[in-house]
Parts: structure tokens; C-alpha cells; sequence
């Protein structure tokens, strides 16, 4: 993607996922064009809430790691969720759902009328699997240490790729309007 300033992603995800911390590590691997930024990057000292609001305020899109344990925060259903459906019915803002773990994904109607990123499991060696999930291309070691998979890094390329195709297309689609308006005003002027 060719642009003058990296794009800043926001991800959305539950502390007690044990699969989030591989997937932002591994998403930053592959998505050099993206300020990503997680939690995890709060600074010592500051006020965890004021940081995380700044950054959804501040945030180009968000990405939104769900499981059970998402759905069953109540902080991240009205501190983040909440806002960033308010940023989308204000501005085209958009997030992106990514099944990380299996889960009931019409728990919250909003979400569940969001198209996921739930690849098809042949594609990524897993043809016993019609639909994976992050976790699914996870295995780990005897230490708990996510194992390399290609395909895992696979999952990843075709996710910063959709992502990308889906940010673009939103920035000409803004482009157009606000260039739209533009001309209206001018002519009528």
C-alpha cells in the first residue's frame, strides 16, 4: 500500500485469550505498512482507560480478535465495540471481525451482521475444518511456545491482504465523496 503515513490499526481483544498475543506479534510480522497498536504498549504509569480511548479516538481502523472471552467483557463490548459502531454510523469507520477462537458469534447482533475473516480450513491444511479460526493453526510445544506454521503465516498474508483491499477501497470511496462535495459547493457557489 503506498502512502505518505502508516495507517494506525487499533486491536480489540480479551486478556484471558491465550491466542491474541501470537496473532498481534504475528500480525505486525506482516503488516509493515500499519501502526498497529495493542494494549500491551500502555505506558507504565499512565491511566489504562484515558490510553485506550485515545488510541480507538486516534485509530484509522480496528481489528477485533473474537472468542468467548471477548464477548464476555463487558469493557470491551462499551468502551471499544460501542465506539467504534458509533465512529462507523458517523464516518465510514471501519473494523474487522476475525474469528480467533470458536465461539457463538450472534451473541451481540451488531457484530454478527459484520462479514468475519473465517478462511475455508482446506486452504490451510486443515480440510477437516470447512471454516478455521486463528487458534485452530496454533499448536505449541511442551513450554507453551507457539510451534512455526506455514500456514499460519499463510492466514496472515491472506488477512493483511483483505484488510488492505478493504481499507483502500473505503479510502476512494471518502475520497470521491469528499471531492463530490467539493465540486457541488464550488459550482453553486
Amino acid at each position: 500500500m503506498e502512502r505518505s503515513k502508516k495507517l494506525k490499526a487499533f486491536i480489540s481483544y480479551a486478556h484471558a485469550d491465550y491466542y491474541a498475543e501470537t496473532f498481534i506479534e504475528e500480525l505486525k510480522k506482516h503488516s509493515s505498512e500499519w501502526d498497529i497498536w495493542a494494549d500491551d504498549q500502555l505506558p507504565l504509569g499512565k491511566s489504562w482507560p484515558k490510553e485506550i480511548q485515545k488510541n480507538i479516538d486516534k485509530c484509522d481502523f480496528a481489528i477485533l480478535l473474537v472468542s468467548e472471552d471477548f464477548f464476555n467483557s463487558k469493557y470491551i463490548k462499551e468502551e471499544e465495540f460501542n465506539k467504534f459502531l458509533k465512529r462507523q454510523n458517523e464516518s465510514d469507520f471501519l473494523f474487522f471481525p476475525v474469528l480467533l477462537n470458536p465461539c457463538n458469534i450472534k451473541q451481540w447482533k451488531a457484530l454478527s451482521e459484520k462479514q468475519f475473516f473465517m478462511p475455508r480450513g482446506k486452504k490451510y491444511g486443515r480440510s477437516d475444518m470447512p471454516n478455521i479460526t486463528y487458534a485452530d493453526l496454533v499448536k505449541l510445544d511442551k513450554n507453551d511456545t507457539p510451534i512455526g506454521n506455514p500456514y499460519r503465516s499463510r492466514y496472515m498474508v491472506d488477512l493483511v491482504a483483505s484488510l488492505e483491499k478493504s481499507v483502500l477501497e473505503n479510502q476512494k470511496k471518502n475520497r470521491f465523496h469528499k471531492n463530490r462535495k467539493r465540486y457541488k459547493s464550488e459550482t453553486w457557489t
